[in-house]
């Protein structure tokens, strides 16, 4: 019928947390059954011990005391019957709820979709280099290009750059399904450093250094014109090391920008190649 027997040790019922759920579930069956007459639970069961459960005393030699009076066979028949026809359903029916419920929590929790994001679309991921109140939570936009067989995306920023590390679903929040605009891409530039600055708080510009071009073509900036906060805050850090604060505090050391360079995957996949043929030449 469905039915699941647990059982425990005799002189330790607590000890078994299977033998615990079920005598839960059957209690809160018996509570259902009574529809408000407490003092009739005990018609609701076939044997009843006349002991604590809780007794730390061996049982185990010990027989049940049954009724004297011999069981009716059609009696036991008919409970057995109303168990197959209203207990088990009931109880198949919560199982199939408390399933869905939990199912539907830890998708949501863990951030599982049915269907992944869209190639193409828009995104932003979560900043795991916080490490202040004031950092952003998410950077980005980036699109997303590619799925990994583990169910991370690979992206690329508006310059059609890849990331250097795959991203889980859990770290992305999607912007929109359309994609980054065609307008965002062009002029798209890479800031190599932050030289100085002008004007006095909040309206400052900043003169940049583009990547991959001369000090001919630098050019003051508003914040406003930055993708992201990484390359100011770098910049106020350096500017900034060794000097005390407002409070008479010293100011925390910037972070080092001599960085190992991240093989792309596009130059993952020709040295992997070049490996490969070299091998299969011999």
């Amino acid at each position: 019928a469905g039915v699941e027997k647990a059982v425990s040790l005799p002189f330790n019922p607590l000890g078994n947390s299977n033998a615990e759920a079920a005598v839960k579930s059957a209690k809160g069956i018996i509570i259902k059954m009574l529809e408000g007459r407490a003092e009739n639970w005990d018609l609701y069961l076939d044997v009843v011990f006349a002991r604590l459960p809780n007794e730390l005393k061996d049982y185990s030699q010990v027989k049940a005391v049954l009724p004297d009076q011999e069981i009716d066979v059609k009696t036991l028949k008919k409970k057995i019957k109303r168990i197959d026809k209203i207990l088990v359903p009931a109880i198949r029916e919560q199982i199939v709820k408390t399933k869905e419920a939990d199912n539907a929590y830890f998708r949501k929790r863990h951030k599982i979709l049915e269907k992944p994001f869209p190639i193409g679309s828009s995104v932003m991921i979560k900043n795991v280099d916080k490490n202040k109140k004031t950092d952003p939570n998410y950077e980005g936009p980036f699109s997303v290009y590619g799925y990994t067989k583990n169910g991370s995306y690979i992206l690329q920023d508006k310059s059609n750059a890849f990331l250097s590390r795959d991203i889980p679903t859990s770290h992305i929040k999607l912007i929109s399904e359309d994609g980054i605009p065609t307008e965002e891409k062009q002029n798209v530039y890479v800031v190599q450093s932050i030289l100085n600055h002008s004007g006095e708080a909040p309206n400052h510009k900043y003169l940049v250094r583009w990547e991959g071009y001369d000090s001919s073509w630098d050019s003051w900036e508003p914040p406003s014109m930055f993708d992201g906060t990484e390359a100011i805050a770098t910049y106020w850090a350096r500017r900034n090391a060794g000097q005390p604060s407002s409070e008479g505090k010293k100011q925390k050391l910037p972070k080092t920008v001599n960085k190992r360079k991240v093989e792309s995957r596009q130059e993952k996949s020709v040295r992997r190649k070049a490996r490969i043929a070299a091998i299969t030449s011999k």
